[in-house]
């Protein structure tokens, strides 16, 4: 160990004298490692980050598709699902609308809404902020509606009031009151939006449920698997085939039903936009050739700094430095070139993430990646290191070992 701090001493002194090449090779390779931490971020954020939900990994998208239909399930039939299934603790039914919301002293504004069933927070185990979250009684009639408002409207709309609980607004002229704010980090189920506020079904519209059309989700119950609820709610899906023929009319409906672990992205949409994401790993491939690219021109400079340095070589061989111990000389040194680096990498993958999130789709107004969380984690912790440790052994395992092959040359060579 004393002999690694000795090397890292060394190495640190060996990058003062050279103030230029230290620069200039911590920067280059800081740009490289950090363009690909700031595509991993992206698409850890949709692909690999989960929910921000009480123990996500129990957490469920029911894909159930009437009539070939994508996601579009009558309010009655999850009532059904809700009510007749023995494998999920709990049931939730959600879509995103898009409605205009009025306050006093406010302008109107349109906002991104989820109407969602009373138990919808509860289900997910989604906390709020200031106030409460939506529950059950809040499904039941009443001439003024429940709203809970995301972190970001309460700071951007109510200006971080602390007495926001209680306050009256109109949704789409209806009267709702506030009865939370929700915790930063939740934006709700629907991509590509962001939602902004969450209200119950009945506080809008004359009809209330009767003509709804939304989503499912649920909750694992303690011990059941994904196949067991997969074949439970498909059990319920022949009844309601086989009951709503009875009925007549438009209820006459074939569900096929999937039931999958709940994602940014559900495995229906991601088939779906399957061109968009083999552009995206097919963009994250070329990046990652960026930083291949980089880690040679700076393995060049570390081997062309080294052929300048052949008298500080040949003196460490002439007091008896074996090639092992050059080597791990030559390692440390690329290795604090590295750990600069990176961390100057992360400081930019931080400045191109706030850049990320101010960008908007064309012609329609919507934040491109509202719905990513692009905030850094323990895998972006983890893929920098990775990057780094790549790009050392690329940039320093290669010309180290080639300079270090014959260190006797380098004594010759200087008599």
């Amino acid at each position: 160990m004393s002999g690694f701090w000795n090397d890292f001493q060394g190495a640190i002194r060996s990058l003062k004298a050279a103030p230029f090449f230290a620069f200039t090779a911590t920067l280059t390779l800081a740009l490289g490692v950090g363009v690909n931490v700031s595509m991993f971020s992206v698409l850890n954020g949709i692909l690999l980050k989960p929910l921000p939900v009480r123990f996500p990994e129990e957490i469920v998208r029911v894909n159930a598709f009437p009539d070939q239909r994508p996601l579009r399930v009558s309010y009655s039939d999850y009532v059904a699902f809700r009510d007749r299934n023995g494998t999920l603790s709990g049931l939730t039914f959600y879509a995103p609308q898009r409605l205009r919301m009025e306050s006093d002293g406010f302008d109107a504004v349109a906002l991104d809404v989820e109407m969602v069933s009373g138990n919808h927070f509860e289900v997910l185990g989604v906390s709020a902020r200031i106030g409460r979250t939506l529950q059950a009684i809040d499904d039941s009639a009443s001439p003024v509606g429940s709203l809970v408002v995301s972190n970001r409207t309460w700071q951007s709309r109510f200006v971080s009031d602390p007495n926001i609980v209680g306050q009256r607004v109109q949704i789409n002229g209806a009267a709702f009151q506030i009865v939370g704010v929700l915790t930063d980090d939740f934006r709700g189920l629907t991509l590509p939006y962001n939602a902004e506020a969450w209200v119950t079904w009945n506080g809008i519209g004359e009809d209330g449920t009767a003509s709804a059309q939304g989503n499912m989700a649920g909750r694992l119950d303690s011990g059941r698997t994904l196949s067991e609820a997969r074949a439970d709610l498909r059990r319920i899906a022949v009844q309601l085939q086989s009951e709503r023929p009875a009925e007549g009319g438009s209820h006459s409906t074939t569900y096929a039903v999937d039931v999958e672990v709940a994602r940014r992205i559900p495995t229906f949409l991601a088939q779906g936009l399957g061109g968009v994401l083999a552009y995206g790993l097919a963009l994250a491939f070329l990046v990652g050739l960026t930083l291949l690219v980089v880690c040679t021109n700076v393995g060049s400079l570390v081997l062309g700094r080294w052929e300048g340095r052949r008298r500080e070589l040949g003196i460490r061989v002439a007091l008896g430095a074996s090639r092992l111990r050059i080597l791990r000389f030559l390692l440390v040194e690329s290795l604090s070139i590295t750990a600069l680096a990176c961390a100057v990498a992360i400081f930019l993958a931080w400045g191109a993430s706030s850049v990320l999130a101010t960008l908007r789709v064309p012609g329609v107004g919507i934040p491109l990646f509202s719905f990513v969380d692009l905030g850094f984690d323990r895998r972006i912790a983890a893929f920098t290191v990775l990057a780094g440790l790549a790009a050392t052994l690329i940039f320093g395992l290669l010309p180290a070992t080639a300079i270090s092959k014959d260190p006797a040359r380098a004594v010759f060579s200087e008599l």
